[in-house]
């Protein structure tokens, strides 16, 4: 008997084998997205074979192994994302100062002052 529960954006179908599940042979992984285009694809006989394997090994539809060959050809939006952040990442931070300059600076900035013109530890 299967066992449905809801994991995100995704329905999980417990069977047999599944890794959520100890002792069952088998699972399926249902994505909510829906998708609105069809295309038909004619592939040799030892691509298509090759396609099974990879989706039987991956536990996954030939249609998702297919989509995401088809990102990973096409660079997916989810690359630009990527690219994105390895851009922020690679920029140079501002220069960071020693945390009790920092933290000086932090509070005569919620003073209304400049961090020289607080007293000093020994002062106060």
């Amino acid at each position: 008997m299967s066992n449905l529960d809801v994991d995100g954006l995704a329905v999980h179908v417990g069977g047999p084998g599944c890794p959520r599940q100890p002792g069952k042979e088998d699972c399926t992984w249902y994505g909510m997205r829906m998708y609105s285009e069809r295309t038909q694809v004619l592939l040799s006989p030892e691509q298509l074979r090759r396609v099974k394997r990879l989706a039987r090994q991956q536990r996954r539809s030939v249609g998702a192994v297919i989509r995401e060959a088809v990102d990973a050809y096409t660079g997916a939006p989810a690359d630009a994302r990527r690219e994105a952040i390895e851009r922020l990442l690679a920029l140079d931070p501002d220069p960071v100062d020693d945390w009790d300059v920092m933290k000086a600076q932090i509070l005569a900035g919620s003073l209304g002052l400049r961090a020289d013109e607080l007293p000093k530890p020994s002062e106060a």
